[in-house]
Formats: structure tokens, sequence, C-alpha cells
């Protein structure tokens, strides 16, 4: 292997030789010093789009740019996850998220139905109540605070969570209403997820087959992880009982309960009940894991940092403003209400999220193993079982594809339009998104993307439709100080914010 392995740029020498690992076994943060060594390895070797790494004992690639990505993420050989993923397969057990080749299918099989159009309708509906509760909330805020609140996040926060609780899992955690509120085990997610992280890129667990029980050392971490699944066997157990008690109920009252039993968590408690006991409960927790997880954390942090640059962003808002406006106006001649479908309408919206998710993806990058052998064109030879990790956060930047891409710039999606002479004047009647410009992942790729984007899509459409249609908003810290130095993980914007009445 390492012979195949020796074609492809990179440094020759063993971890066990290598110079700049051996510091990271003395270094307090081998976390982020280990993505600084990846991006400065990136500068030296990748520019043909792929580097090794790591050649011996374990093998990793680093792909660093949008073309060989697109390239492997679309072949079928890659469809197992790298060996990172053991930590988070521990953490959240076997789902979509975590699952190698052989159980993809049947994972995809369990949530699918729960993102078709008619489940999203619903979720539309619930998440438009829970808008009505915020903007309530906001107005008091103007009222009796000028409109001025600590920490966005806690607005989104509490929107996203609350949001979940009734889509997926039939379950209200009332944080809008309990004035921000969070709710205990939901409050250390984004905390959990960076500490254990910070261990699995540790090289020293890298390469520890029994690397769980040594996370268990770090008393912070034990914290972190049982009161998440104390969190988690909570849900569960109160639907259980919902669901057995309501079926004990009399004829009427089960009627009754039957239209309410739509969401995943529901459904896949009812469909294993067995003679009153519940089979496969493990499948079950994994399943709540993934949404708790992925659906909560990524959207929070997409929408916390799309806030963020729009705060900072006045004629870019502004412009979003104009357009939403005239949304709006059709929407009110055709006596409409706002639908998944006529949400796509706002091209210059899309552009937001899109740039947004450019620049702060939540995930800094994937990883993924090989299934079989492949040979590249170019001639190249990656062997079965070679880890191969997916830079984002250095593609989505990548100057190549993107002109001055440390920029927030939505317009750079827009059919025909040119990043070094833009017209701002431009009416926004009818403007299209140019989809070849869009190089980059916002939502993972290939054949194994996001399950849960259009849902993602739906949340941060319909936010944003409901903020900025009401309210201007200012951030007001200084630009760039809620940026985070890079990790691999991007946690969300921690910022003051101002809204005002339109």
């Amino acid at each position: 292997m390492y012979l195949q392995l020796k074609q492809i740029p990179g440094p020759n020498s063993s971890i066990l030789f290598n110079k700049e690992f051996h510091k990271l076994l003395t270094s307090k943060q081998p976390f982020h010093d280990i993505y600084h060594i990846i991006n400065r390895m990136s500068d030296e070797y990748g520019q043909d789009g792929l580097f090794c790494l790591i050649r011996t004992p374990i093998q990793h690639l680093i792909v660093t740019d949008f073309s060989m990505a697109q390239k492997l993420l679309n072949n079928d050989n890659f469809l197992n996850r790298s060996m990172e993923y053991r930590f988070f397969h521990f953490l959240i057990q076997d789902n979509l998220f975590t699952c190698n080749q052989r159980t993809l299918r049947q994972n995809k099989r369990l949530l699918l139905p729960y993102f078709r159009i008619q489940s999203m309708n619903n979720f539309l509906e619930n998440s438009k109540n829970f808008l009505k509760l915020l903007n309530e909330n906001i107005d008091n805020c103007i009222d009796n605070n000028d409109g001025h609140y600590p920490n966005a996040g806690q607005i989104i926060d509490c929107f996203i969570v609350d949001s979940i609780g009734v889509n997926f899992f039939n379950t209200e955690f009332n944080t809008i209403r309990s004035g921000f509120k969070m709710t205990d085990w939901l409050e250390i997610v984004g905390e959990l997820l960076s500490t254990g992280s910070m261990q699995i890129f540790n090289p020293i667990f890298l390469y520890i087959p029994f690397y769980n029980v040594l996370l268990f050392l770090s008393k912070k971490f034990t914290h972190l992880y049982y009161r998440f699944k104390i969190g988690i066997d909570q849900i569960i157990t109160e639907r259980i009982e919902a669901i057995i008690r309501n079926d004990n109920e009399k004829e009427d009252c089960k009627e009754q309960s039957a239209n309410n039993d739509e969401t995943m968590l529901d459904q896949m408690i009812r469909s294993r009940i067995i003679d009153g006991n519940i089979t496969q409960m493990q499948e079950i927790r994994s399943q709540v894991n993934i949404i708790c997880l992925a659906g909560y954390d990524t959207s929070k942090t997409s929408l916390s940092w799309c806030l963020y640059l729009l705060g900072h962003h006045q004629s870019i808002q502004q412009r979003l403003y104009d357009e939403i406006q005239q949304f709006y106006d059709r929407l009110n001649s055709n006596d409409e209400e706002i639908t998944i479908s006529n949400m796509k309408q706002l091209k210059y919206l899309d552009c937001c999220i899109y740039e947004t998710l450019r620049l702060y993806n939540p995930a800094s990058l994937i990883g993924r193993s090989t299934c079989r052998s492949i040979q590249l064109s170019n001639g190249w030879h990656i062997p079965k079982g070679v880890n191969i990790m997916f830079l984002f956060r250095r593609i989505n930047r990548d100057p190549k594809y993107f002109h001055q891409p440390e920029i927030f710039n939505p317009e750079r999606f827009l059919m025909n339009n040119d990043d070094n002479n833009k017209d701002n004047d431009n009416d926004d009647q009818g403007i299209t998104i140019d989809h070849k410009r869009l190089t980059f992942f916002p939502f993972s790729g290939g054949i194994r993307p996001c399950i849960g984007k259009e849902y993602a899509m739906m949340q941060m459409r319909l936010f944003l439709i409901n903020i900025i249609g009401r309210y201007k908003i200012q951030s007001l810290d200084q630009y760039g100080d809620a940026f985070n130095r890079l990790d691999f993980i991007h946690p969300s914007a921690k910022f003051p914010i101002q809204f005002q009445r339109r």
C-alpha cells in the first residue's frame, strides 16, 4: 500500500518520524494544531487537489480542490466513512451520519419518509407558529429594551429546538415561551461535539483501538456525554408512555391520538410495540440522536452566521429586504400563503444562504474511506481502506473558483454577474442563480449528501423571510470579533444584536 501511495504528493516520512506530528504529542491543543498542520501541508503539496498526509501506519489523503472532491464524492467506491467517525458512531450509534455502506440503504429507508413533501408541509406550519411566538418576544424586547439582545444565538437556538421538538418528536420544549430558556441537555450539544472531536483528531487516539474507553478518562467528556444521553432517553421514554397510555384509553381518545402520531419518533415507537413492550430501542435512540445533533447544531450554526453577516452588511440586507417585500406583494395580490415551493422564488435569499454556507459551513471537513481499490484518471492508485478527508473550508474559499473568497458577496452566485464590476442597482425581478458557480459543498456532496438539506433550507428561508421582512437588524460588535479560530467543526456565531421594526 505504501508503494501505491508513494506516487501521490505528500511528506514521505511515516508519522512515527514526522517532526510536525511529534509536536502534537506534547501540544496542549493537538486538535487545533493538527488543523493548521493540514493547512500548511495543503499549501505545500495540494496543488493537484490531492495529497497524502500520512502514509504509514494508517493512510490519510487530503482533498483540497473542488473538481477532485466532486469526482471522488460521486464515486460509489467512497460510500464508507473514514476512521474518524468511530467517535461519532460511539456517541450517536449507527445511523445515516455514521454508517458505512453495509447499513446505508437501511438507514436511508428509515429517515427518508420524514423528509418528503407531505411531512415538510406539516413542518412548515409548525415552524410558522413558532415564528409568531418569536416575533412577540422580539417586539416586547424592542418596546422594553430597545431591541437589544446580548447574544443573537439564543433566538436562533430556540426556534430550531422548538421546531425540531414538535416536527420530529411530538415534544414541546417551550424554549421560546420560557423566554429563551434552553433545555438542559441541548445546551451542551456543541460543547460535547467539540470536546469529543478534540480527542478523535488527537494522533494518540487515532491509532488506539480502545479509544472509546480513554474518552471517559476525561471527566468533562463523561459529564457531557451522560447529560446528553439522559436527555435523549427522557424524550423517548415520555413518548412511549404517552403512546401506550393513549392506546389504553377509550376509542374516541385513540382516534384523537392517531391524528397526532405523525412524527418520526411516534411512528418508530408504534411500529416497535409488541405486546406492550418496545423492541429495537437502540435503533430508535440512534435516529433521535442524529436529528438532535445533525439537525440542531448545523442549522443553528448556519443561521447564526447568516444573521451576523447581514447585520454587518446593510446594503446586502436592504437588497434582501426589497426582494422579500416584492415576494409579499405577489403573495398578497394572489391571496397566497408562504409555501415550500414559493419560497424558492427568492433567489437573492438563496444566494445569501449559499454564501454563508460557503464561508461558514458547519462542517469544515468530511471523511470517507475507499470500499475498493480505484485508479484515478491521472494514473494515481488509491488502495482499499484508505481514509480520505475533504477539506471543505479550503475548497469553499479557493480563489481559483471564488474572486476575493474571504468577502461576503452573495451576488457571486447570480447569473451573468461580474465579480469585478457589480451593479448593485439591478432589478431583482427575474434574477437567476448560476448553478455552475456553486463550486462548493453546502450540504456535503456526491451520492451521499445530507438527507435533511430541504428541511434545513426550508427552515433558513422561512426564518430569514420573517426576520428580515419585519425587522432591520444590526450586529453590534466590531466586524470580525465573532470569528473563531480555524477548527474541524465550525461553532455558531455569538454576537450582540439589535432589532428595529421596519
